[in-house]
């Protein structure tokens, strides 16, 4: 039984698009670069026709990950969250080890971006947060020591 990759309907739907623009439009171009670079003689001394055909082999594999990822996921529902932290949530909490408040969406491994603070379920942080209520500190052990949130607000 294959496993469920776990997204939101904004996460599938940004799978879908990233595909799009793999078969639609870099796909092609790198057709045509490999068509020009065969074009150019001798292929075994042919340094851009080996980048190209490695750079479709990239594309390739990239829109058979994407398609299985796809083919496999299970969209989840985001609930209205009644002040509990829940799979796609967006919780805002106190950090005491940083000492500020921090904003961060609950989402799943494949959803993840650190750099605008969406966290896995699967983290820990994540898993920290996850059934937490407003006004309740929760404590995550990261690898820097333990991270204490409280969390202020759940949307």
């Amino acid at each position: 039984m294959a496993e469920y990759v776990l997204l939101t309907d904004k996460g599938f739907k940004k799978l879908q698009a990233e595909l799009e623009i793999l078969k639609r439009k870099e796909r092609p171009f790198t057709l045509i670069e490999l068509e020009e670079a065969r074009q150019q003689g001798d292929l075994k001394e042919n340094a851009e026709y080996h980048a190209a055909k490695e750079k479709l082999a990239h594309i390739d594999n990239k829109i058979s990950e994407i398609e299985i990822k796809i083919s496999n996921s299970k969209i989840v529902e985001v609930s209205e969250a009644n002040g509990i932290v829940k799979f796609g949530s967006v919780v805002t909490v106190f950090n005491g080890k940083l000492n500020k408040e921090q904003v961060y969406t609950i989402v799943s491994s494949e959803e993840t971006d650190l750099k605008n603070l969406h966290i896995s379920i699967e983290s820990p942080i994540g898993k920290a947060l996850l059934g937490a209520k407003i006004d309740e500190t929760v404590q995550a052990q990261i690898p820097s020591g333990v991270m204490e949130l409280k969390v202020l607000t759940v949307e």
